[in-house]
């Protein structure tokens, strides 16, 4: 192993997340006396951040007022490695949702158009926020108050993508359960099983 003298402070805030596993790591891990005793990195979490960007899937948790990262997933193993969409992309989109309300009128599918609506704008407004954090006139209070909402907007994030993967997965599994009871231009014996496998394959839906 190297020293710490010649790794990028990137590297060394990678390694500790690895270390840690499922127990992850303070914020304050690399203040004051540092967990692997390097010097301080005084940026810390622009340093998650950039390990968010290269692919790597970091979970942030708020417990009793201290956050901790965790390593979920490397270079294609989590969320993170998903690609963005592009702004023109995300503008694209807008404008056809707001196309999309106005033709749904008051409904509950007018609700739901304008919902995805507004987490896309939440995406590209995001984007302009990010630059912002490293400006030398925002205050330290402030980047603690904006850190502390935008972790409370990941939580929600993670719930919601969480409640999707759920969805889409019952979806696909209803769909093989279909096609397993659907019976036509199979013996008898076949139809059997097939009919015995839609049934342990229903089970994983209660």
């Amino acid at each position: 192993m190297s020293r710490i003298g010649s790794k990028s402070q990137k590297q060394r805030v990678l390694e500790a997340l690895r270390d840690a596993g499922a127990t992850g790591i303070a914020e304050g891990a690399f203040q004051g006396r540092t967990i692997d005793g390097g010097p301080p990195i005084r940026k810390f979490t622009a340093r998650i951040n950039e390990l968010r960007n290269a692919g790597y899937d970091i979970d942030a948790q708020r417990v009793d007022g201290q956050t901790s990262y965790i390593l979920v997933g490397e270079n294609g193993n989590g969320n993170s490695s998903v690609s963005p969409l592009s702004k023109a992309e995300l503008s694209r989109r807008v404008r056809e949702y707001r196309k999309q309300e106005k033709v749904a009128g008051l409904s509950a599918r007018s609700i739901a158009i304008e919902h995805r609506r507004r987490i896309i704008e939440l995406s590209l407004t995001i984007r302009r926020v990010e630059p912002i954090v490293f400006w030398k006139s925002v205050k330290d209070d402030e980047l603690e108050m904006v850190f502390e909402e935008v972790v409370d907007l990941h939580v929600w994030v993670e719930r919601l993508l969480s409640s999707l993967d759920s969805q889409r997965g019952d979806k696909k599994l209803r769909e093989k359960i279909a096609n397993l009871r659907d019976t036509r231009g199979r013996t008898e014996i076949e139809a059997e099983i097939y009919r015995r496998k839609a049934e342990e394959e229903e089970k994983k839906l209660l």
